[in-house]
């Protein structure tokens, strides 16, 4: 008897599992389907992201909303926090996917070669420090210098350079 009380219990946690992981707020796999579907109607990635991801947004303010009413109106404080705190949740990870998205959108196809500089100026490795800021950081404002010897590329002094002398 004992056993049908525990799988009936288990089977009812399940099903409200199921039923809220259906709901068409993203990254719920309900907002996934949503966002598939919007996908196809729209021909756009980016643009289903953004509005599964509000929708996310949405059903997150939701149970934000809702948690605060149980815990005032109805009086079960447990229930609301557990309510507001799972909207919180999934308010952030909808935020988090639009920028996930806005990022990978923004840097898909470059290569490290299309943001680098090869414009760094060279200093001797005998350059005192008080040298190195007052001629070269202060006046130009550079911050990452390559160190040289006798034509050899040596090292790189950089702003976050630390200890003895650089990035070797």
């Amino acid at each position: 008897m004992l056993r049908r009380g525990v799988a009936g219990w288990r089977a009812s946690i399940n099903l409200m599992l199921t039923v809220f992981n259906l709901v068409p707020g993203f990254p719920l796999d309900g907002g996934r389907i949503l966002r598939a579907v919007l996908w196809h109607l729209t021909g756009s990635f980016l643009k289903a992201t953004r509005i599964a991801a509000r929708s996310g947004q949405i059903v997150g303010y939701g149970l934000i909303f809702w948690g605060i009413w149980t815990g005032l109106v109805i009086s079960n404080w447990f229930s609301g926090l557990w309510l507001a705190f799972i909207g919180w949740l999934l308010r952030n990870a909808a935020q988090e996917s639009v920028l996930r998205m806005s990022v990978r959108s923004a840097l898909g196809g470059l290569v490290a070669e299309d943001i680098m500089t090869q414009d760094y100026p060279t200093v001797s490795g005998r350059l005192s420090l008080l040298d190195l800021v007052q001629e070269h950081i202060l006046r130009t404002g550079q911050r990452c210098f390559l160190v040289s010897q006798n034509g050899r590329l040596e090292g790189l002094i950089d702003h976050l350079a630390s200890g003895k002398g650089g990035i070797p």
